[in-house]
C-alpha cells in the first residue's frame, strides 16, 4: 500500500485544526470571560498564528518544493483560482492573517475601551475564520477527492471539533510555559502562573473539555454508523495500523483516557488539587496526541478504500 497522505499530511491537518480551535478557545475566553480567562485569551492568541504558519511549513514539505521553489505553495491559486484547494489555501491565509493581527493586539495592548472593543471584533472574526479552517479540511477531503469512507456528512464534524478540542486543551497548556519563558511580554500569563488561576483556569477548561469530548466520541460513532453499509469500511478499519492509530490512539487514548481523568478529577478522591492539576495538563497533552493519531488513521483509511 503506497500512501499519497501520511504523517506530513496529518499534522498540516492538525496544525491548521489546532489554530482555528485555538482562535475559539481565546475569541470565546476574551468576550463571554469577562476578563477571567484573559490568560487563556492571550495565550491562544498567540498559538494561533504560530500553528497557522507551521501548517503552511508542512504544506511546502509535503509538496517536496521546499528547497526548491517554496512558493509552489500558491501554485494553485494562480492556475486553479475556483478550485476547493485554492479557496482553502486563502481561507488560510485570510485566517493567518487576522490571527496575527490579534496576537500583535493582545502583546502591545492597552487597557483602554477603544483597545478592547478592537480586540473583541478582531477576536469575534478570528473565531469565524478559526472555525471555518478546522471544518473546512474535512469538507475538501469529503467532497473533493471521491474517497468513500471520506464521504460521509459526519467527517467533517469529527475533524472540526477535533481540531476545537486540541486548540482549547494546547491554548491552557501554553499558559504556565509562555508565563515562564517570556513573562516580561505577558505579565497576564505570569500572574495567572503565580495565582490560583493555574488551578481555576485548567479546571474550568476541563469542564468544556470533557462536554467536547462526549460531542466528539458521539461524531465519531456517528460516523461509524455511516460507513458501516460502504463494502469495504470494515476490512479498512481492520487494518492494524488503522486500528491501532484511531481506535488506540484517538478513541481511547485521545478521548476515553482524558475524560477519565476528568471524571475522577471531579470525584477528588482525597488526592491534593495541584496533582489533580497536573493531571488534568496530562491529559490536556494526551487530546492533542489523539487529535494527531485521528487525522493519520482517517488519511490512511481513506487511502486503503
Amino acid at each position: 500500500m503506497v500512501l499519497v497522505w501520511g504523517w506530513l499530511t496529518a499534522l498540516d491537518l492538525f496544525l491548521i485544526g489546532t489554530a482555528g480551535g485555538a482562535a475559539i478557545a481565546s475569541g470565546a475566553a476574551h468576550i463571554l470571560g469577562k476578563g477571567e480567562y484573559d490568560a487563556l485569551a492571550e495565550s491562544g492568541a498567540y498559538l494561533a498564528p504560530i500553528l497557522g504558519l507551521a501548517s503552511i511549513l508542512t504544506v511546502v514539505l509535503d509538496l517536496g518544493r521546499f528547497t526548491v521553489a517554496p512558493a509552489n505553495v500558491l501554485y494553485a491559486i494562480s492556475h486553479f483560482p475556483e478550485s476547493m484547494v485554492s479557496v482553502g489555501t486563502i481561507l488560510r491565509m485570510a485566517f493567518i492573517a487576522v490571527a496575527a493581527l490579534n496576537a500583535i493586539l493582545w502583546l502591545f495592548r492597552k487597557e483602554t475601551l477603544i483597545n478592547f472593543v478592537v480586540r473583541i471584533i478582531c477576536g469575534a472574526a478570528n473565531m469565524a475564520l478559526g472555525f471555518t479552517v478546522t471544518i473546512y479540511p474535512g469538507v475538501m477531503l469529503a467532497f473533493a477527492m471521491g474517497k468513500p469512507l471520506w464521504s460521509s456528512p459526519v467527517f467533517p464534524w469529527v475533524i472540526s471539533v477535533s481540531g476545537m478540542l486540541s486548540g482549547l486543551v494546547l491554548s491552557t497548556f501554553l499558559i504556565p510555559v509562555l508565563g515562564v519563558f517570556i513573562p516580561r511580554l505577558t505579565p497576564t500569563l505570569l500572574e495567572a502562573r503565580r495565582t490560583v488561576l493555574i488551578h481555576k483556569i485548567p479546571e474550568k477548561v476541563s469542564l468544556y473539555m470533557s462536554i467536547l469530548i462526549v460531542i466528539e466520541l458521539t461524531l465519531a460513532s456517528a460516523y461509524l454508523g455511516s460507513i458501516s453499509g460502504i463494502a469495504g469500511a470494515a476490512t479498512a478499519f481492520a487494518n492494524p495500523l488503522v486500528s491501532m492509530f484511531f481506535f488506540g490512539g484517538f478513541i481511547f487514548v485521545g478521548l476515553i483516557l482524558p475524560l477519565v481523568i476528568y471524571i475522577l478529577e471531579r470525584l477528588r478522591l482525597g488526592i491534593p488539587l495541584s496533582v489533580w492539576i497536573i493531571l488534568l495538563y496530562i491529559s490536556f497533552l494526551l487530546v492533542a496526541v489523539g487529535a494527531v493519531a485521528a487525522r493519520y488513521s482517517l488519511l490512511v483509511a481513506g487511502q486503503i478504500l
